[in-house]
């Protein structure tokens, strides 16, 4: 058998691009040629490129011009279902531990098995109409489908990373409504330890070391396991990041985490050293995630929020300086940080001598003793060795004078702000059936403005004033801890604030010629507009707002919470404003002077 020599012009020309015309004919040519003493032969190549090349030719075009025309939309379709799916779809993915999980109705996240996806995907493939008149066979349609398929497993693996999902608000309240305050005393505190967890789980948490009360060990190595079979990541990231005992740590790289079991917070007594030492005991046999079951239920919701809270707020540092709003949180996560040894045995000096004489000697028994008191008091871990503390102690005596030991009694630094809360009350808050209510945020800042000009006051929290409200005012109704109901203030006269924007929203629509009905949100929206271009200090809730307007205007709102034309020409001499008798700017002036 001969073997066939390609043709190098004919090889170059095909490796070079599409063949040219010159080439072309120089084919025909070599045919024709080739067939030169054959008139048969001769007049089959003519007729052949005359009458059923060019039909040839025609229906090659209209085959290929179907084909691509197919091969498009299929890929249209494709794309267009990959996208809808992986919107329709809350899906994501563990790297590390290759794990599959879904976001179950945007409020639980949960393990989900690759096959139950694959089924998914699937299904809804199959219940397209498109698909089944685009492919051309049950063959190419399977190859469709399963092509399909690994895109979106894919896409998945690739760009739906587990820690990097953003939590809706209903899971990131129902994970804090886990940890407050059942763990911590404050929000404040949750969000502080969720940060933390999210630096830990995103390797972000070195060189920094975290102290855990003793009683949350266990806890924290559940925590631990459960981190290691739900996204891979090494045991050694928690045992690195969290400690229990102070050893000769850098101060700069220490910061402390508040867990209270219970909730619970305040001095402990100090009648009995072993009874104190009973209570920890049983307060870590209980703190297990085990006993704790809504938390362990909600597990991948804990990790995924506290993730979420380190990419949004940078670092567990960050948020503490940057975005927290309780400074009992910053104040006791960075007492090492932001102390010196000598810093500390000063101040422990003057705590625990606090109700000692010139005349009384403690003997260093005793001061061991206190010292352990204040370490419980305000939950640090013992820095010192026991004969470390006890040459320091007498180190600090033997330079100070005699009277050193002796220190006044102090009168409570709560007092004031109590004092100055219980008058702002009485001058400014009143109870009213026909207000809705007013938020604790909302009250804290008022009362802040109110006591930003006293030299010396501290900014209270939302939780002070919460605690005050409890205490001082027990028949003031308070909703979820965050909403005084039927409780107004003459500082900020909200009725009147809204119907004074209603009147121009209403103004507006009727100038601007705009179509009835208009939604309630509508109205919200062009007063947030303009409270924002005015750089107005506080702003109405949209709760409120809503609240307020049904109630005000129940006659004017459909079942669609639409706001019907009757309003724009209802008479206005209804206004509120007669009702409260408080003007807006007279208020604002009244706070700022």
């Amino acid at each position: 058998m001969s073997s066939i020599t390609p043709n190098p012009s004919t090889t170059a020309t095909a490796a070079s691009g599409p063949p040219s015309l010159p080439d072309t004919i120089a084919i025909l040519s070599e045919i024709w040629n080739t067939n030169a003493d054959n008139p048969v032969i001769l007049e089959r190549i003519h007729a052949y490129v005359k009458t059923q090349l060019p039909q040839s030719i025609k229906n090659y075009q209209t085959a290929h011009a179907e084909r691509e025309t197919r091969k498009k939309s299929l890929e249209l379709f494709a794309d267009e279902f990959t996208e809808s799916f992986l919107n329709r779809n809350k899906y994501f993915y563990s790297p590390s531990s290759e794990l599959y999980f879904t976001y179950h109705n945007q409020v639980r996240y949960a393990l989900i098995n690759e096959d139950e996806i694959h089924h998914r995907i699937l299904a809804d493939i199959t219940a397209s109409d498109f698909l089944s008149a685009a492919a051309a066979s049950t063959s190419t349609s399977t190859s469709i489908k399963y092509r399909i398929k690994n895109r979106i497993i894919k896409s998945i693996q690739s760009s739906r990373d587990i820690l990097s999902s953003i939590p809706e608000s209903r899971t990131i309240q129902h994970v804090i409504g886990l940890l407050y305050p059942a763990l911590f005393h404050t929000r404040d505190h949750a969000k502080y330890f969720l940060t933390i967890l999210g630096d830990v789980l995103l390797k972000k948490a070195a060189p920094l070391i975290y102290f855990v009360p003793t009683l949350a060990k266990e806890f924290i190595k559940d925590l631990g396991n459960e981190c290691y079979a739900l996204f891979g990541s090494t045991a050694g990231l928690f045992s690195t990041a969290f400690k229990f005992k102070y050893y000769e740590h850098q101060y700069k790289d220490c910061r402390l985490v508040d867990i209270r079991w219970g909730g619970g917070g305040g001095t402990q007594s100090s009648s009995s050293s072993s009874s104190s030492s009973l209570s920890s005991s049983a307060a870590a046999f209980m703190l297990h995630l085990s006993n704790i079951p809504e938390l362990r239920t909600s597990i991948i919701d804990l990790f995924c929020v506290g993730a979420h809270y380190s990419h949004r707020f940078g670092s567990a540092d960050d948020f503490l300086r940057l975005h927290c709003k309780t400074p009992e949180v910053g104040s006791h996560a960075l007492f090492l940080r932001d102390r010196s040894e000598t810093q500390i045995i000063d101040e422990f000096m003057n705590y625990a001598t606090e109700p000692a004489s010139s005349e009384h000697e403690i003997s260093m028994t005793n001061m061991l003793y206190l010292w352990k008191m204040y370490l419980s008091e305000f939950r640090l871990p013992s820095v010192f060795f026991a004969a470390t503390l006890r040459a320091k102690l007498s180190a600090s005596t033997a330079a100070s004078s005699a009277t050193s030991d002796s220190i006044p009694n102090r009168t409570s630094k709560y007092l004031p702000v109590v004092s100055q809360f219980r008058q702002f009350w009485s001058e400014f808050c009143f109870t009213d059936d026909r207000e809705i209510e007013l938020e604790i945020d909302e009250l804290s800042t008022l009362f802040n403005e109110y006591t930003a000009s006293a030299a010396g006051m501290p900014v209270v929290s939302d939780a002070t004033l919460l605690g005050m409200l409890h205490h001082f005012y027990p028949d003031v109704i308070i909703e979820d801890d965050k909403y005084i109901l039927n409780v107004g203030c003459k500082l900020w006269n909200k009725p009147a604030e809204i119907n004074d924007y209603l009147e121009q929203f209403k103004q507006l629509c009727v100038t601007n010629h705009h179509s009835f009905p208009q939604p309630l949100y509508n109205a919200y929206e062009y007063y947030c507009g303009r409270c924002y271009s005015s750089a107005k200090r506080r702003i109405i809730s949209k709760r409120y707002f809503e609240k307020y307007f049904m109630e005000e205007y129940s006659d004017y709102i459909d079942e669609n919470g639409m706001i019907t034309i009757k309003w724009w020409s209802a008479d206005a001499d209804a206004d509120a404003d007669d009702d409260y008798g408080v003007d807006i700017d007279a208020a604002d002036a009244a706070i700022v002077s």
